[in-house]
């Protein structure tokens, strides 16, 4: 994982700004955060500080209606604010996001071939679409 943080970090550094590149940057910074690095592999890795709120910004903020981005957001943000800088802030960006979803899950298959991002939030996916049920 820490090779991809530090290609998606490089190339967001110096301008190559994709969607799927912020997503997962995103989440790398949080995972590095929420697990200890023996099992993430990220042992190291700096956020810089205010990434987080760049690459919410990049990805449609507070105003987005992408609902892969809502929920990834959301789950993020309800297992560990803290993790994406001030955490009442995105306490209450994890509860609009979970009213704008609507009860909506992104089907897990939209994460597969996604490496790590992928295999955790398929899992968050399949998780969150049986307790819906």
């Amino acid at each position: 994982m820490k090779a991809e943080w530090e290609t998606l970090l490089t190339q967001w550094s110096g301008g190559a700004r994709t969607r799927e590149g912020a997503l997962r940057l995103m989440f790398l910074s949080w995972y590095s955060c929420i697990e200890p690095p023996h099992l993430t592999g990220l042992d190291g890795v700096s956020t810089p500080e205010g990434l987080a709120d760049e690459l919410f910004g990049f990805l449609g903020g507070k105003d987005s209606l992408d609902v892969e981005f809502l929920f990834v957001v959301a789950v993020m943000a309800e297992v560990a604010s803290w993790c994406l800088g001030d955490e009442q802030h995105w306490e209450r960006v994890a509860v609009r996001f979970r009213s704008r979803l609507d009860g909506r899950v992104p089907a897990p298959e939209v994460f597969v071939g996604r490496g790590e991002y992928g295999e955790y939030f398929a899992h968050q996916a399949r998780a969150s679409s049986r307790a819906a049920t």
